[in-house]
């Protein structure tokens, strides 16, 4: 995507708190604290804070907001681990509303990533990423939770400067080996509508998706839904999207098979009872487990 527009990093913008009015499909989150967010525009380059019941509590340019932020959202205490939670292609944070409502109630620390994912790349969503969690849990453990798209820029961090800091990546109908609904894309002019990530999840030979690092802290779950009724251009073999095999790759050496279309497979008991083993003080039941399957195996 092309650089920001100049907006005065000063300006100071007249604000009525009120709840916002959507458009999250435009919003970059630079940082989360106490589930209050600060907010870019991707195509005006203006600022913006939320409280936690998503009203505006001011906005303007980069600077003038940043200041307004310090001012009203005190620093968080730095968790011994953050999970982060990434969506998927064309979805917003609110996809894993439910899963975050799980795992803060299971003790986890979490994050939501939103991110205009139909206007920007692929590898600019990750330097994003990259950025908001630098920003929100500059210090302690990280395990990434990523739907679809989401799972595949959580992919990309394991090759990043946050690598030491991950234990996991636990990806939800990646597709990791391509998808083919991004072949028809990445092969017609009409690409532009699905913006500039999808036509780069393509399964020719150095797609974006195929080129990422094959690392055994990823950990892959495929949905299956064999025998819905699926439109032809849908993939009637796995999740209606994504392949299984694309999904859950022979070289992962963490699969899993689910029975649940691509949209849920976040809120599975299968799926949340691996991101539940991930908490802080489940290690030794986790290293247990693994022990014991090596063992069988």
């Amino acid at each position: 995507m092309d650089a920001l527009p100049q907006t005065p990093p000063a300006l100071t913008l007249p604000n009525v708190v009120m709840p916002t009015l959507g458009g999250r499909q435009f919003w970059l989150d630079l940082e989360e604290r106490h589930a209050w967010r600060l907010q870019q525009h991707r195509l005006t380059g203006l600022c913006r804070i939320l409280d936690p019941e998503n009203r505006r509590m001011a906005w303007g340019g980069p600077i003038a907001c940043g200041e307004e932020w310090r001012r009203l959202v005190p620093a968080a205490t730095a968790p011994r681990c953050t999970f982060v939670l990434v969506h998927g292609l064309g979805r917003t944070r609110s996809s894993f509303s439910a899963c975050r409502k799980f795992l803060e109630g299971e003790g986890a620390a979490c994050l939501s990533f939103g991110y205009p994912s139909l206007l920007l790349r692929p590898e600019e969503s990750a330097s994003d990423l990259q950025s908001f969690i630098a920003a929100s849990a500059p210090t302690g453990d990280l395990v990434i939770v990523g739907h679809s798209l989401g799972g595949l820029l959580g992919r990309q961090l394991l090759d990043s400067s946050l690598s030491p800091r991950l234990r996991a990546v636990i990806s939800l109908g990646s597709p990791h080996e391509g998808c083919p609904a991004a072949d028809v894309l990445a092969m017609t002019p009409l690409a532009w509508i699905s913006g500039p990530a999808a036509p780069r999840l393509n399964r020719f030979p150095g797609s974006w998706s195929r080129s990422l690092p094959k690392d055994p802290r990823l950990i892959c779950f495929a949905g299956i839904s064999e025998g819905f009724p699926w439109p032809p251009f849908l993939d009637r073999r796995g999740d209606g999207l994504v392949p299984p095999n694309s999904a859950a790759p022979s070289w992962s050496s963490h699969p899993h098979f689910l029975h649940a279309s691509h949209t849920f497979l976040m809120n599975q008991p299968e799926a949340r009872d691996e991101m539940r083993s991930w908490l802080p003080g489940k290690e030794e039941a986790r290293s247990t487990t693994e022990n014991t399957e090596d063992t069988e195996g």
